[in-house]
């Protein structure tokens, strides 16, 4: 099979393809079960994983000088606004935007008077580590499109990647249905909403989303690729099965919103399944009926069950989320989030376009914080996340750091547009990397490691799978 940007595949070639799909692999599973990359010890240790994928991106550029086709060096363009990026942070790390005063025995931190106009960061070296780590994340998916020769590995890695998921679903229904504590009772987690190895739930569900899509894309290839005598008895039955062990363990893990998103997903892998059961009995001249019926009555049949397996947890996050939306009610706005999102934005519009620094939020926020205290203590309330990805990009890296992260997805994006439709292996991973986009809008899931290695392995893989599908 021969690539756009691609001469036939070498014995080399085959093994830059291996390595990159097998260091795709070792990254985002050493991710998930390290507590999801939101331990202290799991961050050094995934930046020395992701660190081959600069030598992979490099090797790949080099080997590819000897080629005449036109298009060889086409992907490596998208590699500019990551670079940008980088740049920028870079060189804001060696500007600090915080000066240091003592007084007594305490040490505080105060901003420097210093023109918006700057690159800065609050902690440089905190800055730099996270760069490494988003850029090694980064590169290991870009790595899968320039290096993946076949769709068949890229299959392979779709399967390894719901496997793991699986696993990890297992392993924490099993811990959620006997009361342990994470790991089994060999770690505490710091957080009671965790689940399975993830601290907490609504990073599990971010991870499952992006899993479930890609899971469903599976499905959909083995529709129509099994050369079984009915789709019940082909591999898609099986993937139908495991999607949604996967999917019923997102209310067990009491993430409501990421249970709204995992719901959208099948309900739209339910309408395509009708569609294409109704086509295809069309087509061998026979009703569409019983099978369409048959469908439905399995997916009633999973959510009945989905639903016994987490009632508990499910009629407590409902009552839950009745009482807030009664004190919303009441209140007429809703409540903390629109104050801290309000001061995130204050926050930003001091540094509007080169924002605080990578990993400033932390150490900065304090001084916008105009939440009310607990009512419960009394105390402040303390926030290490905006509870909002896209805002807390605003105001650390700014409206041109932010601009350059979006440029890094939309660039291969539209490129590959006209190559995406027509594949649903391709289509629906593309929609789960789509529906955590939106998701970062209320809340923090590109905050965890795991989300973010998964993402960009997801996004640039279902790339690589469109392209190599029209090629073919």
């Amino acid at each position: 099979m021969t690539g756009r940007f691609l001469p036939p595949v070498s014995p080399k070639l085959a093994s830059r393809s291996r390595l990159a799909s097998g260091h795709a692999a070792l990254v985002v599973a050493s991710a998930a079960w390290m507590f999801g990359g939101k331990i202290w010890w799991s961050k050094p240790i995934l930046c020395l994983l992701v660190t081959p994928a600069i030598v992979l991106t490099v090797w790949e550029f080099l080997a590819r000088r000897t080629r005449t086709s036109a298009g060889a060096f086409a992907p490596f363009v998208w590699l500019l606004p990551m670079g940008a990026l980088t740049g920028l942070i870079v060189l804001g790390a060696a500007i600090p935007n915080l000066v240091q005063r003592s007084f007594g025995v305490e040490t505080l931190w105060f901003p420097r008077a210093m023109s918006a106009w700057w690159p800065s960061s609050a902690d440089g070296h905190k800055a730099l580590d996270e760069l490494w780590l988003l850029a090694g994340c980064y590169l290991t998916g870009f790595n899968l499109f320039v290096c993946v020769r076949s769709r068949r590995a890229l299959r392979a890695l779709f399967l390894f990647l719901a496997s793991n998921a699986l696993a990890l679903a297992v392993f924490g229904t099993l811990q959620k249905l006997t009361g342990q504590d994470i790991f089994f009772g060999l770690q505490h987690s710091p957080n009671a909403s965790f689940f399975s190895t993830f601290v907490y739930h609504n990073h599990w569900g971010a991870f499952t989303v992006l899993t479930i899509s890609v899971c469903l894309g599976l499905v959909f290839h083995y529709t129509h690729r099994s050369r079984a005598r009915n789709v019940w008895h082909s591999p898609a039955t099986l993937g139908a099965l495991a999607t949604f062990f996967i999917a019923a363990t997102v209310p067990l893990s009491s993430s409501r919103s990421s249970t709204l998103l995992v719901g959208g997903l099948l309900g739209i892998a339910l309408a395509h399944g009708t569609v294409v059961l109704v086509r295809r009995a069309r087509r061998d001249g026979r009703s569409a009926s019983a099978p369409v019926l048959a469908v439905f009555l399995v997916f009633a049949i999973a959510c009945g069950a989905a639903y016994a397996l987490g009632e508990r947890t499910i009629r407590d996050r409902l009552a839950t989320t009745r009482l807030q939306i009664a004190e919303m009610e009441a209140r007429g706005d809703i409540g903390q989030r629109k104050t801290l999102y309000a001061d995130t934005l204050h926050m930003s519009a001091d540094k509007r376009w080169f924002g605080w620094g990578l990993e400033s939020y932390e150490r900065i926020f304090p001084l916008y914080n105009s939440t009310p205290r607990s009512p419960v203590d009394g105390l402040p309330i303390y926030y290490q996340e905006a509870h909002s990805d896209w805002l807390q990009a605003l105001a650390e890296i700014g409206v041109v750091g932010t601009l350059l992260l979006v440029a890094s997805v939309y660039w291969p994006l539209v490129a590959q547009r006209g190559r995406i439709p027509g594949h649903p292996t391709a289509v629906y991973p593309l929609l789960g990397c789509a529906g955590v986009a939106l998701y970062a809008c209320v809340e923090f899931p590109l905050a965890n490691p795991a989300v973010v290695a998964a993402w960009w392995v997801t996004f640039f893989a279902a790339l690589r799978y469109a392209s190599l599908s029209e090629n073919r």
